[in-house]
């Protein structure tokens, strides 16, 4: 057993910028790192007009936390392990060096709404494209059936009124709320290279999916139809 004080070392030798509210123990490690000034790729400097592809599918906490409860299956759970224990390098090494690309963040604990949010910067707004929208399956099921989380509905609450729904599907609305650990690069791409960009992705086997378009600023921050 790891005595408190050391478990107070560890934590404070290890904050980052997570927060956690759960009964059961985790740890952690922050990495910091170096970047040259012209290789960054800021995630607030898309521009009306940019494609939005996504990395990896939704619905990873859904999964886990319905999982814990007995509500998922196996498979299920394994597909969510697979999809976190994928890195975001591979993607990154296409993304990096392909064209056109004007920003990129990964999909974390803000959900997808969350961090388009993010990439918007008050000065856009976004229309997400749900037939093209990557998810896993048994999340939808277990969204559906009210497996949701607490993050998930802090998210919901702070962006409620900066996100449309175009049709009734609460089972959707709670996948673009979900928080992902481990989730997918979201990038914001030039439309004329946004095809050449998904079909590389792609042909490196990542789920890569483009859904949906960043356009002048609307009444409403994010559209979802």
């Amino acid at each position: 057993m790891v005595g408190r004080k050391r478990l107070r070392k560890l934590a404070d030798s290890c904050r980052g910028g997570h927060s956690i509210h759960d009964r059961t123990v985790k740890y952690g490690l922050a990495v910091n790192g170096t970047v040259h000034p012209d290789r960054i790729l800021r995630n607030d400097a898309c521009v009306a007009g940019d494609h939005l592809i996504l990395t990896k599918p939704l619905g990873v906490s859904i999964l886990t936390i319905g999982y814990s409860a007995g509500e998922i299956s196996k498979e299920g759970f394994q597909q969510a392990v697979d999809s976190m224990c994928t890195l975001n390098a591979y993607a990154m090494d296409i993304i990096r060096d392909a064209a056109g690309v004007h920003g990129c963040t990964d999909v974390t604990g803000f959900g997808l709404c969350g961090h388009l949010h993010e990439m918007l910067h008050g000065a856009c707004s976004a229309r997400i494209d749900t037939s093209r929208l990557p998810y896993f399956e048994e999340a939808y099921w277990g969204a559906g059936h009210f497996i949701f989380t607490a993050g998930g509905q802090r998210n919901r609450d702070f962006l409620e009124d900066k996100v449309a729904f175009e049709r009734q599907d609460f089972a959707l609305e709670e996948i673009v709320f979900d928080p992902q650990t481990s989730g997918g690069l979201l990038v914001s791409c030039e439309a004329g290279q946004a095809p050449m960009l998904v079909a590389r992705l792609q042909a490196g086997h990542i789920p890569a999916s483009d859904i949906g378009v960043v356009t002048e600023k609307k009444e409403k921050e994010i559209y979802i139809g």
